[in-house]
């Protein structure tokens, strides 16, 4: 059956509920022209998600259509003319459509779709993520061509990260600061694009940038334009090589003689970038500029290897079966089973990507109601809901709040059959249209503009949000206690869930009552992060204390008492207690049977070496729950909470430099490896890190560990080096500057004026509590005139006095400044439902 013949009948598109598809006119459809064949549109129904693929599973797609290879099919549901139902368009999830004509509406499938569309020409400019083609070397795996990625989050590519090359990986730290480095100017005109349209723009990759591990790539999208002419291809290839090494040139010029902005480079930086460069420049200068009859015999056998995968692409058929629409009730009459639509992709995420409980919850409510689609995206204008929330977690929030608003039971952690039965109602009518529902219909209510959760979201995200001084940050004044934009990472939405329904419950004044509790919200946040040990857990338990007693304060006390108690948090340590608390005896040697009991915050001048993670472990005779025991893992959770460099607490502690610097830069969740700030060691990751030593076996950092015998922790560098005391957050652009520069050079010890050594939160004398760790910084710095990886006994105790200090010193900001002082108190004196019983029954007995 011809096309037209399909458009003619109607609804004949499947035959025998399937049809094979050409792919390039599965492209045109999927673009949603408006065209007269709008009618068979492909559409995304309200039960789907964005593009979740990674990098190598896109690469991994366009290898196969390259090879001709078959894809598998995919599944649609036919949408008959007149369908009073909203679709999103596949390439503008924020535009929610309806097709008058009918259309498609793509059920699986959507991740191939949109991974081909990336280099579809006609749409190419909407979508923020491209593929390139190598010209200038073979892939080292088993694809036909090197392929590569890049996206508006990586914009410089990724690297191949297996020892056969078969998993694409982020670039290393050091290969993002010196490609950022390399195009710094094109990177800020990208940004200032970006900051200048209000509108959110879509993925600017500047021409200039190709993708960092590349040789001569091209983009996918204009060399697709050519499939059917191998001659103009070629052409094509052999002009953009002449162009791409003018403005290698031109940059290789620029940075040798240190044109702004690379005037500030240093010549370790300087050479770095410019090897790099001139690998690319090397290959393409070969090529003759006048002559696409190329002398490389490698670049021509490429192009005719690309030539050969566009024509088998315009050969390409795959089949689309077709879902009948009985599948997509998002109801069943049996409340022990999930309905058709939970079924359905359950049974596709088999063999694909399976729905997770909250996308499936989203999908659902939009199913049912397509303007909650466009009510969640528009409270996404607000930068700190964007900063915290993603918009499927942002659902389930409010589905949580609204449950617990109708006095349903608590779900933490809400799973499919739980959320039908919520959306079902009441058990006696299950012929019920589920907008019926009370639960519906009060969801529609809060989420809408204007709702209780919309607005009390709003409201605590504002009250908590850091407020700037014109003094900024000393060694004597704290700044404001708030959170800026990119601390809300720290933030965790059970303990946020929890202040809500407080609000929800409590019935207090928004405009007059709530600032009340500003320094409460804030405090609690922070010391959940830092406390709790299971949040869900911990968030079901505050849900039920709250939902029987009515506070006209945020309860924190109460809430942190009941937790601790049943073992759900660690009680905040006043600094003094940590000074006191002791750990595993430190032996020397394994013949050293007498070691003594070493503290916990400070290693003595007795421990001749560094301390490991032992410094952490305490008798197993002493309870769980005894406070000694509590004290020690607290602190090994504010020491080094997930075990690596990263350290969300120094976006608070650092708070001032976080607003001053990052405020008007936009913030994402899950977004570590994509931020304007790095966590930065101050002792350099080169100086300590990845290496065995120099020289002579008395040069090397390994040699300084305190705990030197079999059973020893042998790791008491790595302890110390990724301690929270040796980072600090630091803007990438300035940072790359630093390279592996001594710790005093990096502080600016010697600059009394520079304000970036306030900007570090450094304490550079003793004030009150706080110590002076400027001489420490110094003394663990190089040996004079020797490598940096050289270390001598004192170099290395000061490494680690230098680190205790800080740390410790982070310690007592975050303490003093929040005033936990007065929440242990109230802690103390709060009484519990046990011991309130306990009272009741002694007044009886009496």
């Amino acid at each position: 059956m011809s096309t037209s013949e399909v458009q003619q009948s109607g609804n004949d598109f499947f035959t025998n509920g399937v049809r094979i598809v050409k792919l390039t006119d599965w492209m045109d459809w999927a673009i949603c022209a408006e065209t007269s064949q709008e009618k068979w549109a492909i559409v995304l129904p309200m039960i789907q998600r964005g593009s979740v693929w990674k990098p190598h599973q896109v690469i991994d797609l366009w290898d196969t259509i390259l090879r001709g290879m078959p894809f598998g099919g995919l599944m649609a549901s036919l949408i008959p003319a007149d369908t009073n139902i909203q679709f999103f368009h596949p390439l503008d999830r924020s535009k929610s459509i309806r097709l008058t004509k009918g259309g498609l509406s793509l059920i699986d499938g959507q991740q191939r779709t949109l991974a081909m569309l990336i280099a579809w020409p006609d749409v190419s400019d909407q979508m923020q993520r491209r593929i390139w083609v190598d010209f200038g070397e073979d892939d080292t795996y088993d694809h036909v061509l090197r392929l590569h990625f890049t996206s508006e989050s990586s914009p410089m590519g990724y690297q191949r990260a297996g020892p056969s090359g078969q998993v694409i990986a982020r670039l290393s730290l050091n290969e993002r600061r010196l490609a950022n480095a390399t195009y710094a100017d094109r990177m800020q005109s990208a940004s200032a694009q970006k900051t200048a349209n209000k509108v959110k723009l879509r993925y600017l990759h500047d021409e200039e940038i190709a993708p960092w591990h590349s040789t001569f790539a091209l983009d996918l999208r204009t060399l697709l334009v050519y499939r059917g002419n191998t001659d103009e291809l070629r052409k094509y290839v052999h002009e953009q090589a002449h162009l791409v090494k003018q403005k290698l040139e031109h940059r290789i010029t620029q940075i040798q003689s240190k044109q702004a902005p690379f005037d500030t480079y240093n010549d370790d930086l300087k050479n770095a970038i410019l090897k790099h460069l001139n690998k690319r420049f090397d290959f393409i200068k070969q090529l003759k500029d006048d002559d696409p009859k190329t002398d490389d015999p490698n670049l021509e056998r490429r192009i005719r290897t690309l030539a050969d995968g566009l024509a088998l692409m315009a050969q390409q058929h795959f089949p689309v079966i077709e879902v009948p629409e009985r599948l997509m009730e998002a109801k069943e009459a049996d409340e022990r089973k999930d309905p058709p639509l939970a079924v359905l992709f359950k049974r596709i995420g088999t063999g694909g990507t399976d729905l997770k409980t909250a996308d499936y919850v989203f999908s659902v409510l939009k199913h049912l109601n397509p303007e909650c689609h466009n009510l969640v995206e528009q409270q996404f204008s607000n930068p700190a809901i964007a900063a915290l929330y993603s918009p499927t977690n942002l659902v389930m929030s409010a589905v949580r709040l609204t449950a617990a608003k109708l006095k349903k039971e608590d779900q933490a952690k809400l799973d499919k059959s739980q959320f039908t039965r919520l959306l079902r109602g009441d058990k006696a009518d299950s012929s019920q249209d589920s907008k019926q529902s009370a639960f519906y219909i009060e969801f529609n209510e809060q989420i809408k503009v204007g709702g209780e959760f919309v607005e009390n979201l709003n409201e605590v995200l504002n009250l908590v949000a850091y407020l700037p001084s014109n003094e900024g940050y000393s060694n004597t004044a704290a700044p404001d206690i708030g959170l800026p934009l990119h601390a809300l990472s720290l933030i965790q939405i059970p303990a946020l869930e929890v202040i809500l329904y407080w609000i929800q419950e409590s019935q207090i004044s928004i405009s007059s009552d709530l600032p009340n509790n500003r320094h409460a919200f804030v405090r609690f946040l922070l010391c959940w992060h830092l406390t709790v040990l299971d949040a869900i857990k911990a968030t079901r338990e505050c849900f039920k204390l709250l939902a029987n007693k009515t506070f006209t304060q945020f309860p924190e006390a109460f809430l942190f008492k009941a937790l601790i108690a049943n073992g759900l948090a660690l009680p905040i340590c006043r600094p003094q207690i940590l000074l006191q608390q002791q750990v595993l005896p430190i032996r020397t040697t394994r013949d050293d049977k007498s070691g003594s009991c070493a503290e916990l915050v400070y290693s003595s001048k007795t421990v001749s070496g560094l301390r490991g993670w032992r410094r952490f472990e305490v008798s197993g005779e002493i309870a769980q729950n005894d406070p000694q025991r509590q004290a020690v893992q607290l602190y090994r959770r504010w020491w080094n909470l997930r075990g690596g460099h990263i350290h969300p607490m120094l976006l608070w502690l650092q708070r001032d430099y976080i607003f001053k610097n990052f405020q008007q830069i936009p913030a994402q969740p899950g977004t570590e490896d994509d931020t304007p700030y790095d966590f930065d060691h101050i002792c350099p990751y080169s100086h300590w890190g990845d290496w065995t030593g120099k020289k002579t076996d008395k040069t090397r950092l390994l040699d300084f560990h305190a705990e030197n015998f079999d059973g020893g922790d042998k790791e008491g560098h790595w302890r110390l080096g990724n301690a929270i005391g040796n980072l600090r957050v630091w803007d990438s652009s300035v940072n790359r500057s630093d390279g592996d520069t001594a710790p005093a050079v990096k502080l600016k010890l010697d600059d009394v004026n520079d304000t970036r050594k306030v900007d570090s939160v450094i304490t550079y004398e003793t004030i009150g509590e706080l110590r002076d760790e400027t001489q420490a910084w110094r003394d663990c710095g190089p040996l004079s005139n020797k490598d940096y990886k050289e270390w001598s006994h004192g170099r290395a105790c000061a490494f680690q006095t230098a680190i205790e200090l800080r740390t410790f010193n982070l310690y007592q900001r975050f303490y003093v400044d929040l005033r936990f002082d007065e929440l242990t108190d109230e802690i103390a004196s709060v009484r519990n439902n046990n011991e309130i019983q306990n009272e009741l029954k002694n007044v009886s007995a009496g």
